[in-house]
């Protein structure tokens, strides 16, 4: 028999969280907010959205003025997409918050499961792939 080095209070909020954090691109809502309102509903965990806006996104723009603005406008969408998620969540009875931030995404969801203490991070497939070899997650031992 392995004994754990997790107290029985750190056992349950792994299995029932208090916080959950749900990294995005924003082009998988469809998907993923089904699983983010049933695991809220299950749970009664507030909910993080985390998205990160890449500096690479306008690496096409020639100037720093260019640059500016289509990280401006980008960033705008970005949060007008967000703002929308939170909404259809919210109104399914999910208690949600988000972090909207430049950076790399991996630097991104590591800080906010810091910031949050969340217990259960959430991963699309696709995003899970360009994570995974950036940041690793502890998870519990029997």
């Amino acid at each position: 028999m392995q004994h754990s080095s997790h107290s029985a209070s750190d056992k349950k909020h792994l299995v029932q969280p208090l916080r959950i954090l749900a990294a995005t691109d924003l082009h998988d809502q469809d998907r993923l907010i089904p699983h983010i309102v049933a695991q809220g509903r299950a749970s009664g965990a507030l909910i993080t959205i985390v998205h990160a806006i890449q500096p690479n996104q306008c690496a096409s723009c020639t100037s720093s003025v260019c640059r500016r603005a289509a990280e401006k406008a980008a960033g705008k969408r970005e949060e007008e997409e967000i703002a929308a998620m939170v909404k259809k969540i919210e109104d399914q009875g999910v208690s949600c918050t988000t972090v909207l931030k430049r950076g790399f995404p991996a630097d991104i969801v590591q800080e906010a499961i810091d910031a949050t203490g969340a217990t259960r991070l959430i991963v699309p497939v696709a995003l899970a792939a360009s994570l995974a070899s950036s940041f690793w997650v502890p998870l519990p031992t029997n």
